[in-house]
């Protein structure tokens, strides 16, 4: 390596909590022990004693090993700018950094006061709000170089002057890092009743492990639709099916993956499914256009509009291509299909996926596959629930049926096929 260059590795958020921490870094080592520099920020804090902070909704915190861990996996700086550094206070925060120093790490971002936490910040009081922006502003005069972190997804990178600022460095070695059972023993109270949390989540004797695992309740103002709804769940409408309303699905079982929904909804979002049904990608890509072209740039709202509209474009033309994807490959598994029975099935599904999402589905099998690539698209890991999936299904099936064109039986199969995807 010549003498005028410089190897640094900048990663993002660590946050290793496994039984072995150093394979965590297993794949990586080699290379960061061989760099000049290598950078990461730290996402929890290292302490096992502290309370939970009463305004803390998630609590982060991992084992003091980490800190020789993370030295000897090749890190040289750690920043520990972090919105989860004060989860357990000021006393597992000090004890955190005593550990990264002692492990012959540099510290940023953090300290005991504000000359050796390089007058970095996570989220300025007010009062600091004026030296964050003095500090911003210096660094686009002196900084060579800027890495960003917290946002847990990669962001773009963009040349200022020359320079290069990483805006996120997303994700590098996280994972569930706290300790659930401490936590409601030192805040003495259930974590139903703690910030966010309300009514949404509740803690069971029975949790045997460190790892973070959700029983839901299900509790609104009215009791006849509690039972209502409570008749669905039961029957699977997430998986586990839930045992009562006290106890929601229990403790373990799927968490991603796991049905239409891990619950009534765990990210308080309702989408309207309907939408595409109703209209199809490509009139709700022209109607975009055309909202698009009406714009004259006026104001600043005029550009947020013109990049949402952009956004939906790329959304739906992005489904769209998935959806080219799936018919392309039902067309040349039909190709090479002896069975006369199986190969009428998938030029069927070749034909479906060719129609929907970009037209009105026109069938209650092409309705189906619309909700699913919809479905797919807003949420990979199915957190997100499916809706009133009766209500707006159901003439779908309604008119084949009285059509002909499908019977209940094949129906069932077609609903069943939809919920395997979702065990």
């Amino acid at each position: 390596m010549s003498k005028n260059q410089l190897v640094m590795y900048g990663v993002g958020d660590v946050a290793p909590y496994r039984e072995d921490l150093s394979s965590s870094f297993a794949h990586v080592r080699e290379l960061f022990r061989e760099s000049d520099l290598t950078f990461g920020q730290l996402e929890s804090v290292l302490s096992e004693t502290g309370p939970l902070s009463s305004c803390t909704r998630m609590g982060c915190s991992s084992r003091p090993e980490v800190a020789p861990v993370l030295k000897e996996a090749g890190f040289d700086v750690i920043s520990f700018a972090s919105n989860h550094a004060l989860d357990y206070g000021r006393d597992a925060f000090r004890e955190t950094l005593k550990h990264l120093r002692d492990a012959g790490l540099y510290v940023i971002g953090a300290g005991e006061n504000e000359e050796t936490a390089c007058r970095m910040y996570s989220f300025p009081h007010p009062d600091d709000l004026e030296k964050m922006l003095n500090d911003i502003r210096e660094a686009k005069q002196k900084a060579d170089l800027i890495l960003g972190h917290h946002a847990h997804i990669l962001k773009p990178i963009e040349m200022y002057k020359g320079k290069a600022i990483f805006y996120s460095l997303g994700n590098f070695a996280m994972e569930e890092v706290t300790d659930m059972l401490r936590d409601v023993k030192a805040k003495g109270q259930d974590m139903k009743t703690s910030k966010s949390h309300t009514e949404m989540t509740a803690i069971s004797d029975t949790f045997k492990t460190t790892k973070r695992l959700w029983v839901w309740e299900l509790r609104s103002m009215d009791e006849q639709e509690d039972e209502r709804i409570l008749k669905l769940l039961k029957a699977g409408l997430v998986l586990p099916p839930w045992k009562d309303k006290s106890q929601g699905r229990g403790v373990g079982g799927g968490y991603a993956q796991s049905g239409l929904g891990l619950g009534p909804s765990l990210v308080l979002l309702l989408v309207d499914y309907t939408k595409i049904l109703d209209h199809g990608t490509l009139e709700l890509i022209e109607q975009a256009r055309e909202c698009q072209s009406r714009l004259r740039f006026t104001d600043a709202e005029s550009i947020d509009k013109f990049r949402y509209y952009r956004a939906v474009i790329m959304a739906f033309e992005a489904m769209n291509t998935l959806a080219d994807r799936y018919s392309r490959l039902a067309y040349e598994m039909a190709y090479k299909e002896k069975d006369p029975v199986r190969r009428a099935e998938l030029q069927t599904i070749g034909e479906t996926c060719a129609w929907v999402p970009r037209h009105k589905p026109r069938t209650f099998r092409e309705a189906i596959q619309c909700f699913w690539f919809q479905f797919l698209m807003l949420s990979p890991s199915t957190t997100l629930p499916g809706g009133r999936f009766d209500q707006y299904m159901y003439p779908y099936y309604k008119a084949d049926l009285e059509a002909g064109r499908i019977t209940r039986e094949e129906a069932v199969e077609l609903l069943c096929c939809m919920r395997l995807k979702n065990m």
